[in-house]
């Protein structure tokens, strides 16, 4: 029965890592793909421009370079900025939700230890039916 379930577990976790590594090889297939194409079209439109259009010095090699590297660079770091960003948002409503039930216990807590101080002075009133409704 062990070796069964074993079994199990290591054909579970074969299967898995199987699938894992088809997900990362078909996404980078499809990103290679797709930068692939973008790059044609950025050429094709670069190489459609009049050749007036390059006699331009804003438009030489190396300021088009300049500018598409600056372009991938803000791209990047909005996408990086926005990866890590919902971790932090993530993480500060999490820390309120710990502050505001931290209260609710401590108010719980207080609520109860004083009951509990008090409960001569409860019996002797006759209040236990109140308190426990």
């Amino acid at each position: 029965m062990i070796n069964s379930y074993g079994g199990l577990v290591l054909g579970i976790t074969a299967l898995d890592r199987l699938l894992l590594g088809s997900k990362f090889f078909i996404m980078e297939i499809s990103a290679m793909h797709w930068v692939t194409c973008l790059r044609d079209t950025a050429f094709s439109c670069v190489l459609s421009q009049d050749k007036s259009w390059f006699d331009h010095p804003e438009n030489g090699a190396a300021k088009l370079t300049q500018i598409v590297a600056v372009g991938v660079m803000m791209t990047v770091g909005l996408v990086w900025a926005m990866a890590w960003g919902w971790q932090l948002m993530l993480t500060g409503l999490m820390a309120k939700c710990e502050v505001h039930n931290k209260r609710a216990r401590e108010e719980v807590a207080r609520v109860y230890y004083k009951s509990i101080l008090n409960v001569h002075g409860i019996r002797a009133m006759s209040l236990e039916p109140v308190l426990q409704a």
